[in-house]
């Protein structure tokens, strides 16, 4: 990342209903006072993705499924950078 300029997310994202994963990038806006940028190191799979995906809730296409995640904070306000934390 370069300073000044926004987060590049690298994920896996399905791009339509019941489409396989692929490598999916896309750049962060700015932060909020009250937001951190975290860097994932492990995400669950639940059910609520697996519908995503399948397109059953509706069209939010391209979804990056797995909301539940841990890893550390690397930058924000919120929270001291290296905090361990975890999002259900």
């Amino acid at each position: 990342m370069i300073a000044g300029e926004p987060a590049a997310v690298r994920a896996w994202a399905a791009r339509a209903a019941r489409a396989p994963l692929e490598p999916f990038e896309f750049a962060l806006g700015e932060l909020a006072a009250d937001e951190v940028e975290v860097a994932v190191e492990c995400r669950g799979i639940s059910h609520s993705d697996v519908r995503l995906v399948d397109g059953e809730w509706g069209d939010f296409f391209p979804v990056v499924p797995g909301h539940e995640i841990v890893g550390n904070v690397v930058g924000g306000g919120a929270i001291p950078v290296g905090t361990r934390v975890g999002f259900g």
